[in-house]
């Protein structure tokens, strides 16, 4: 008989698989996710990639959506299970190589178009910044409540069926901008929306410019988390069922 971890275990290894096929689906456009958005501040990578897709070679198209699907089910798979084993680059050297070269094209034909740089300083206190969020998110979802068990500085939850799912805004003191996350109670993890788009953290509102910014900044968080959440529970709960 297998024991609770164990079967936890397998849970989790269920649920990455079923979440690696919804990252596919949206990378590869699936109609089936044609409400999803495709934000910037949620995958620059994958936002370049759609904006100038007409102008990638197409082999070096095919080659780098391949490496994102691979990234997206690989850092997904590390939510879920822990960060042990080879990193991504030495897991998956030709990935690796292909997404370098996709860097070089972007750097020689779009003029650094990747790469943002200079650093904004923002004169709003902490406080106000979780004031904005905690409101928005609320307004948002009034069947909600804020959550102090859930991950992150500013944690809301609700109850679905036996489950209760969570949506996360990581503001942390240290940060320039708004990770959005979702997650679950059971198993209990979290996952940024960035990893839905093969990136690793979401930067909404960067440099926190106004309160105004930050409010339209978590309005469109929140419709992404709002075209994300009904696939992201039946991944979960579809993985749930196949276990009983």
């Amino acid at each position: 008989m297998k024991t609770m971890d164990e079967n936890e275990t397998l849970l989790r290894k269920e649920i990455s698989i079923n979440l690696g096929c919804l990252i596919e689906g949206i990378l590869t456009r699936n109609a089936k996710y044609s409400n999803t958005p495709i934000h910037e501040e949620a995958s620059r990578n994958f936002y370049l990639y759609c904006k100038y897709e007409s102008q990638i070679p197409s082999d070096l198209k095919s080659r780098y959506l391949k490496s994102l699907i691979a990234y997206g089910k690989f850092f997904c798979e590390r939510k879920l299970l822990g960060h042990s084993g080879l990193p991504f680059d030495k897991r998956y050297p030709e990935n690796a190589e292909t997404r370098n070269e996709y860097y070089q094209w972007l750097d020689s034909n779009l003029k650094h178009l990747f790469y943002k740089g200079g650093t904004v300083e923002s004169s709003l206190k902490k406080n106000e910044i979780n004031k904005c969020v905690k409101t928005v998110i609320k307004n948002r979802n009034q069947d909600c409540k804020l959550d102090n068990k859930a991950f992150g500085s500013i944690g809301y939850s609700k109850v679905v069926g036996e489950n209760k799912i969570y949506i996360i805004a990581d503001t942390g003191s240290w940060r320039s901008s708004i990770s959005i996350m979702i997650g679950f109670e059971q198993p209990k993890f979290c996952i940024d929306v960035s990893t839905f788009f093969a990136s690793h953290q979401s930067h909404y509102c960067n440099g926190y410019n106004s309160v105004d910014d930050i409010e339209l900044s978590m309005n469109k968080a929140l419709d992404l988390v709002q075209s994300l959440v009904p696939h992201f529970i039946n991944a979960v709960e579809s993985a749930k069922k196949s276990k009983i």
